[in-house]
């Protein structure tokens, strides 16, 4: 067994996913990246390994289930354990209720839902054998703050904040703990391009709203969503376990634009 703690992330190429490993490494984890995207994933595993940390990358297409399960076993085999499961890779689809088809909603919850679950199965031997092993699931606000044009999507991180309740509950006797985080509007490739039904691009115009609604007034980077998730596996967050952990800048509890409050009170709210 590696005398490293490892991580495994998924959908680690690139965005949440390659700030997540490169955090661990840099916290002197071992870092296992998954993610098809061959070329981005090698040239981020070769960043993460500038840490001078092990790093394993392995090109894969997670919506293959037999490839995820031969994923954890190849981990498995070659450094003998799973410190922390980091379930990120997700599809999103801005397909309204009226306009989703039977494919991209089984598409999205397929990859979204069905593949964390499995992953989280799969791991739990080695995840386990650690004593502290934890899951930590990549969920989203829009579970609870929803904007009416992406059900599946939202449909699948509702699932997956449920799951990680029942993962709690159920592996928590064997040392293992789950915690749900719900990023908010992160700087990350999911969100870089947004056009109506027309083909006009509506990014910026996404962007503007969104951030005049959160009351910090701007977009998380990958890398504050990456420092959270890094904190919730060590033992200082060790007593944190099946719940949710909201990064959102606090739009989530925010129902007055920021363009509007600074006309009601233009002394405060600069």
């Amino acid at each position: 067994m590696l005398d490293k703690k490892v991580a495994f992330v998924t959908g680690a190429a690139r965005g949440i996913g390659a700030a997540i490993a490169h955090e661990f490494a840099s916290s002197g984890y071992a870092v296992a990246m998954i993610d098809k995207m061959t070329e981005e994933l090698q040239k981020t595993a070769q960043e993460v390994s500038e840490k001078g940390v092990p790093v394993y990358p392995i090109s894969a297409d997670l919506s293959d289930l037999d490839a995820a399960r031969h994923a954890v076993s190849k981990v498995g085999k070659k450094w003998g354990r799973i410190d922390a499961l980091v379930n990120n890779a997700a599809v999103h689809d801005f397909r309204t209720i009226r306009k989703m088809t039977p494919e991209s909603w089984d598409r999205i919850l397929h990859l979204n839902l069905k593949i964390p679950a499995f992953l989280a199965q799969y791991s739990t031997p080695y995840l386990e054998a650690c004593g502290e092993g934890v899951i930590i699931n990549i969920a989203s606000i829009d579970a609870h703050f929803c904007k009416g044009v992406a059900p599946a999507y939202v449909a699948s991180k509702g699932g997956l904040i449920s799951l990680t309740y029942d993962m709690a509950a159920s592996l928590s006797g064997a040392g293992i703990r789950a915690v749900a985080v719900s990023p908010g509007a992160v700087d990350n490739s999911m969100r870089s391009k947004l056009k109506s039904e027309k083909g006009s691009d509506l990014t910026n115009d996404f962007r503007s709203a969104s951030e005049d609604f959160i009351p910090l007034g701007r977009w998380a980077s990958p890398d504050e969503i990456a420092k959270v998730v890094r904190w919730l596996a060590s033992s200082d967050a060790g007593y944190i376990n099946g719940t949710e952990i909201a990064i959102d800048g606090g739009i989530s509890h925010n129902n007055l634009s920021n363009t509007l409050k600074k006309r009601m009170y233009p002394d405060e709210f600069k």
